[in-house]
């Protein structure tokens, strides 16, 4: 996430805090601080089925078996398992 949108995001703060006069340095890099805080935020709601989120683990199988991943290896899953977008 840090690499693909890092260059772009500092450029935006920069234009956006620090040229003109409407917000001092010290004014401007509290503001750069809690919009990186407020645009990384939603990151944590990112949620993989198979392999759960920072907030709660794997989604049952539709069969009722345990978690996404801890009823197999990864060995032994079909290449196409974790390709299919829609069922």
């Amino acid at each position: 996430m840090t690499a693909s949108g890092g260059a772009v995001g500092a450029i935006a703060t920069n234009r956006l805090f620090f040229s003109g006069s409407r917000y001092t340095v010290e004014e401007a890099i509290s503001c750069t601080g809690v919009t990186s805080l407020l645009c990384t935020l939603p990151v944590a709601l990112i949620h993989f089925p198979r392999y759960g989120s920072m907030l709660c683990g794997p989604s049952p199988t539709i069969d009722g078996g345990g978690g996404g991943g801890d009823d197999h290896d990864d060995d032994d899953v079909d290449a196409d398992d974790d390709y299919v977008l829609l069922k």
